[in-house]
């Protein structure tokens, strides 16, 4: 019997891989001794973890406000492609306030292990009505 194999394309056609080895990943370790930090919940580090594997592809990072609207109210990203969950990392107050866009952080788990480097690109307040209202 003739078997033929074939490899099942990423959603939206490209896979996303942001996992640092070699020369590139010790460059990061060093310089996250000067970034500023975050402690985030393992949920949080969860979703941190599927979108540098490529688990949530095409997603390069947690959703900015454009695409999260999107998803609640149209179930699609804003540029049309299906999606059903919103990928966010949310933050508290505190943290927000010292936070700006285009920041660097080091993100930390609660027992202080390093899992990952983020760049703030975006960062918006939610309503949980209209959430509520959208979903």
């Amino acid at each position: 019997m003739d078997v033929q194999r074939t490899i099942i394309e990423p959603h939206g056609g490209k896979l996303i891989n942001h996992e640092l080895i070699g020369i590139p990943r010790e460059e990061y370790l060093d310089m996250c001794q000067s970034l500023s930090s975050l402690i985030i919940l393992k949920w949080n580090i969860s979703d941190m973890e599927m979108i540098s594997c490529g688990g949530f592809s095409p997603l390069i990072g947690f959703m900015g406000k454009e695409d999260y609207k999107s998803v609640l109210k149209n179930m699609h990203l804003a540029n049309g492609l299906p999606w059903t969950i919103p990928i966010t990392l949310p933050v508290t107050k505190e943290d927000a306030n010292r936070l700006n866009v285009g920041d660097e952080i080091a993100v930390y788990s609660s027992e202080g292990e390093l899992s990952g480097i983020i760049q703030v690109e975006d960062m918006f307040e939610y309503d949980k009505q209209e959430e509520a209202r959208l979903v």
